[in-house]
């Protein structure tokens, strides 16, 4: 058994404030790296298949291994891993091999213990029975294709953590091993191949990664494997995409990209790990465009949107369209395009409201929808959904960060609706308003950054306030 992603679903997050500000934990290296006493028995044949999907790597005869002692000493290490052992050291259904184990065998029940963790979303911990497999198989069996498998699914783990840099240290043995068993024609190399380029984009090199995914695609296609090529080819658009200068650059390869994402989700299945882990990839260039250049932002931002509809099960791209359309009306806010955000808010709540699992979503709406009205001077419709959402959102800013920010803008958006309702009563009460404001955006900017989009877009809003009260 290898861990499949093909199949398997990822755990998502229920709150969509604690989604905004992404953190990475560390991975736990709850492993310890204590060798165990393995002795090598006479090897039998390899009895690997070129052109067989990666699922086939843990079930060949491959050459066995022997613990010492029926008792294994993987006590000190996790219960986990222990557990995953612990049958076959005891002879249950080994009885022809007096207990022992192929190397294949141990290695299955290592990945049985890690995908019981991905299982659980606890990626961390995964990683963390992989990274003891290595440490404790791969110096006894250098070059053996079980490791190059182990160091591939590390390797996807890794890049499902963001870890790219990590991820792409594990696809390149894996790869070497891989293609030293099988050639570089075969499917396994493609896919080892695949993974490299996959990290490699997401490190932000896409120089480097296209001519692994070129390869890939290649192959791929040889071996009919349309999924895994539609993914290939999804990650080539992707580099394609990171080099973006204008909307029409994104355009331009929008109906490759989205034909890309259909033959993927057909093969694999909409929701399923390798379709959600490319769609994440679009989502960081989304983010990176947003922080350098509005009109870049906003094109990738509405073609993740399409992105989404095609990767889902229910074809409006479900609860993470819901939050990219509220991240489109916040653009849009922090823009000075206030009609609009009316819109993009309107269209996000919509969508929260239709699936259960959007959490929180639908109050971040009524946030968002008061700053917009605050910030365009509806005053009345404004105070009632802001003073709401601060109660909320001060009330949770005592666990979570993001939600206190929120507290701070709403308290930001109260302040610009003092502004409009004192600007008829003269310049004194108005200045206060105004100072009252200034303060608040501050405080704002010393909690998040000066150069948040929030804080720059508040500032914006400042500046015609001040050139208002001047006439």
């Amino acid at each position: 058994r290898y861990i499949d992603f093909t199949t398997m679903k990822v755990g998502r997050v229920s709150s969509i404030v604690a989604r905004a500000v992404r953190t990475a934990a560390p991975s736990s290296a709850f492993l310890s790296t204590s060798s165990a006493s393995v002795s090598l028995l006479p090897s039998s044949s390899l009895s690997y298949s070129s052109v067989s999907p990666p699922r086939s790597l843990f079930t060949a005869t491959v050459p066995r291994i022997s613990f010492q002692g029926r008792n294994l000493p993987f006590s000190h290490i996790d219960p986990a891993l222990s557990r995953g052992f612990s049958a076959g050291a005891s002879g249950e259904n080994n009885d022809d091999n007096n207990g022992k184990l192929t190397l294949g065998e141990a290695l299955n029940r290592l990945v049985d213990a890690a995908v019981e963790k991905v299982e659980e979303n606890n990626m961390s911990e995964a990683i963390s029975i992989l990274e003891g497999g290595l440490t404790l198989f791969a110096p006894r069996f250098p070059n053996y294709p079980e490791i190059g498998e182990l160091h591939g699914q590390l390797s996807l783990l890794l890049f499902a953590q963001d870890k790219y840099e990590d991820a792409a240290k594990h696809a390149r043995p894996a790869l070497e091993i891989t293609e030293k068993h099988f050639g570089r024609r075969s499917i396994l190399t493609a896919h080892r191949l695949l993974r490299l380029g996959a990290a490699l984009a997401g490190l932000g090199q896409p120089a480097t990664a296209l001519p692994a995914l070129r390869e890939a695609y290649d192959i791929l296609g040889e071996m009919n494997q349309d999924a895994a090529q539609a993914e290939a080819g999804f990650y080539m658009d992707l580099c394609v995409l990171s080099n973006s200068r204008d909307e029409q650059s994104i355009t331009a390869i929008e109906d490759n990209l989205l034909a890309n994402l259909a033959r993927m989700t057909k093969g694999y299945g909409g929701g399923t790990m390798l379709v959600t882990l490319a769609t994440a990839q679009h989502t960081r260039l989304v983010h990176a465009a947003i922080e350098k250049d509005f009109h870049i932002g906003e094109g990738l931002l509405k073609q993740h949107l399409k992105v989404l509809a095609a990767a889902s099960v229910t074809g409006d791209g479900g609860a993470e369209a819901a939050v990219a359309t509220y991240k489109l009306a916040t653009l849009y806010y922090a823009n000075d395009m206030l009609a609009a955000a009316v819109g993009r808010v309107q269209e996000a709540a919509l969508l929260a409201r239709r699936h259960a699992d959007a959490g929180d979503l639908e109050m971040l709406c009524q946030h968002r929808m008061g700053m917009v009205l605050a910030a365009r001077g509806d005053t009345r419709q404004a105070k009632k959904l802001l003073e709401k959402t601060l109660a909320a959102y001060a009330e949770m800013g005592k666990q979570s960060g993001a939600a206190g920010m929120l507290a701070k803008e709403a308290e930001i958006g109260l302040s610009m609706c003092r502004f409009f309702d004192f600007l008829p009563l003269g310049s004194d009460a108005v200045h206060a308003a105004l100072d009252e404001l200034t303060k608040k955006i501050q405080e704002l900017g010393q909690s998040i950054g000066q150069s948040h989009m929030l804080v720059q877009g508040a500032t914006k809003y400042l500046g015609q306030f001040y050139k208002a009260a001047s006439k």
